[in-house]
Formats: structure tokens, sequence, C-alpha cells
């Protein structure tokens, strides 16, 4: 790729690309984000061209991923700030980075160090072992409303079904048949002072069934895996720290396989 056209003759040229262009175009076009972030975006992309010898897909993620400053959270909606949030994690990243070195180390030693967690959690595992902080890959995490969680929690039957309807509602996409989720609990403290915003294409990097809206609550919305069809209530954060302060529990293990997404549904969707 010689060029900025060169690079996005490419990126139109996938399905993939061409979904995350079309979400990206829908954020623009509806003021969700700045509207200088494309130029920005271009220059970046453009410096690392005609050397790059990387795809047009792994150029943008390696722009996205690398200039934080410019592209993490600047959505321009933001959501009302006297919303409890709550987040759901794996049972895998709660072991290893929401507890105290202390506690890790013990579970390195046993036998089947994520059983233990998952068997201890609210036993010995407590309150008094957090401590971590809450992102993901990059300096911000993604959360939904306390009262649309528990609403979910709720009405769902049987319960055995918990995790994987959490899992469909929230387009957890990469959260497979037999992981075992952890929900977490953010108490109102913890975001004092922190930045909230609704989400946009550029938190959601190549992520493809993350779908930009640009409801007038301030909230981005979750993609139902199940529906294509926008549903839950979302927003992302700038990091905080995990501590006693926060709750943690056992959601359950999901026991269903990832549904099968329709990218011509998402792209009819972002269309409407």
């Amino acid at each position: 790729m010689q060029t900025y056209e060169h690079w996005l003759a490419e990126i139109e040229s996938q399905p993939t690309g061409r979904l995350w262009l079309l979400k990206f175009r829908y954020d623009i076009n509806n003021s969700n984000i700045p509207k200088d972030v494309e130029l920005t975006l271009q220059s970046f992309i453009e410096s690392k061209l005609p050397a790059a010898p990387d795809s047009a897909l792994q150029i943008l993620d390696a722009v996205i991923t690398e200039n934080p400053k410019s592209f993490d959270m600047v959505g321009l909606r933001i959501p009302p700030n006297d919303t409890l949030y709550n987040l759901i994690v794996k049972l895998e990243d709660f072991a290893l980075f929401y507890l105290d070195k202390s506690r890790v180390k013990k579970i390195d030693e046993s036998n089947d160090p994520f059983d233990e967690v998952w068997n201890e959690l609210g036993k010995t595992i407590t309150a008094k072992h957090y401590d971590g902080d809450v992102k993901t890959g990059r300096e911000f995490f993604w959360c939904a409303p306390e009262d649309t969680i528990k609403e979910i929690v709720t009405s769902c039957n049987p319960k055995s079904s918990l995790a994987a309807t959490l899992r469909d509602r929230l387009g957890l996409n990469k959260m497979k048949k037999g992981q075992r989720l952890i929900l977490i609990n953010v108490p109102s403290k913890a975001l004092a002072g922190k930045k909230l915003c609704a989400p946009t294409t550029l938190d959601s990097g190549l992520n493809p069934v993350f779908v930009p809206c640009n409801d007038p609550d301030g909230y981005g919305r979750t993609l139902n895996l199940k529906t294509c069809l926008r549903d839950v209530r979302e927003v992302v954060v700038e990091k905080i720290h995990f501590d006693g302060t926060f709750g943690a529990e056992r959601l359950g293990s999901i026991n269903a396989t990832v549904p099968s997404v329709s990218w011509a549904a998402i792209e009819t969707l972002i269309q409407q």
C-alpha cells in the first residue's frame, strides 16, 4: 500500500473492514465523536505507509491501540451520572488480575487454580483479597447499568441458562460454551471523577459485533447475539482500581455455543 487511498480500498474490499468503516462513518455522521477524529485517523495511518508490510486491518488495529489519547473514549454522548454499573469478567481474568498477589500465589500453587477460585469465592476468597485494575487490554472497561443486569438475572428461567443469556444479550461473543463468569458490582464512589461515555467504533477496535447508536439517553447499546438487534444499555469507563468496596459473585457456566451472527444483518441495522 502506497497511499491512504490504497489503504481505504483494501479496507472496503474486506467484509470486516467494510463493516468497521460503516460503523465509524455512522459515529461521524451522528456526531458521536468529534469530526476531526477522521483526519487524525488518516494522518496516523499515512504515517505507517508505504513501508508497512501489514494488512490494512492490522494497520488500523495498530493505529487505534498505539494512540489512546487520540482514540480511546472520545465519545461525545455522556450518560446520566447517577447510575450504578455491573461488569462481567471471565473466571480466569478474575483469578489473575483481580486478586492480591498473596492470594494469587496460593492459587498458582494449587492443583486446579481456577477451580479453587470458583469454589472459594465468598468463602476463603473474600473482599479483603480484592486488588487489581478494572480494565481491558486498553485503559478502560465496558459495563452495563446494574438495574438492567438485575432484571435479566431475575427474569431468567431456567437459572442454568443465566450465563449464556447474559453473554448473548451483552454481545460477549468471545465467551465460549463452558466459560465460567463472574459478576462485579461497581460502587458509586469508585466512579467519582472518572470519565464515562457511550462507546464508539474506535473503542470497539475490530470487534465485529459492536454496533454504535445515537439514542438521546447518552448510552450505547449492546448487540444481542441472538436477535442481531440493539439491546442492553452500555458505557465505557476509564480504568479504576478494584478493591474490597466492590462486590463479586459467581454467575455460572455458559451452557450454549455462541450464536451465529449475520454480518449482513448488522450492516442493515447500522444503515437504518
